[in-house]
This record gives structure tokens, sequence and C-alpha cells, in this order.
């Protein structure tokens, strides 16, 4: 089955129940979900602040996770090079995760397209 990555944004608003069903139902339409280390990292911070721990690890076991190895993190310093240069940075964790996903060539879930938009030849899905 095809992957597709997903983004922070879906996976917070899929545990605060905000739009549960679109974290489901793009599992059936787009294949099995996976997720950049940055995004467990940002959950986690998270959970931290709001006094939980293991955010990921509960609500998404199952999920593969992809590291940030030095290719991803060399794609993200190009791509964050050249969106500076044009003025439309979208904040150094965002670009890892969007160099993660065009690493391994695979489109990008959100429910923040906007941002993600600015992005050369990434993938975005949108909500079913």
């Amino acid at each position: 089955m095809a992957q597709f990555f997903v983004d922070t944004s879906v996976l917070i608003a899929h545990m605060r129940q905000k739009q549960p069903t679109v974290f489901q139902k793009a599992n059936s339409k787009y294949g099995d979900p996976v997720v950049s280390e940055i995004v467990v990292f940002e959950l986690e911070v998270g959970a931290r602040r709001a006094g939980r721990q293991r955010e990921f690890d509960t609500h998404f076991a199952g999920i593969t996770t992809y590291p940030l190895t030095q290719a991803v993190l060399l794609q993200a310093a190009d791509l964050l090079a050249a969106l500076v240069k044009q003025n439309q940075t979208i904040g150094a964790l965002d670009t890892f995760i969007a160099a993660t996903a065009l690493h391994h060539q695979l489109p990008l879930f959100t429910l923040n397209s906007k941002h993600f938009q600015r992005v050369p030849n990434l993938i975005l899905l949108s909500p079913p």
C-alpha cells in the first residue's frame, strides 16, 4: 500500500478530537501514514508542556517514523536557504518535515497547506 507523510497539525487535531475522522479517512484514502522524527518531537514537546508524556506512542503506535538522516538534513538546508532567499520561510521544524517528505518522494497530508505550499516540488494531500 502507498505511504504518505502526516504533518503535526493532523495528529494534533486527531488527538484533540477536533477532526478525528480526517486522519482516519486519510488512512483509508491515501494508504499508510508515516511521520518524520520532527513530528514526534513536536507532539512530545506539546505533551510535556501540558503535563503529559509519551503522547505519540499512546495515540499513534505502529506508525513508521522516518529519521533525520544526513541526506535529509542537507536537503533541509538547501530548502531553507532557497526559501529565505525568496522571503518565504516556513520555520525550521516545518522545513525538516518538508525535506523528509521530499527526500522520500512521498506526499504530505497537512491541515496547514497554505503554509507548506511555499515548498517547491512538495506534493500536498488535501483532507478527504
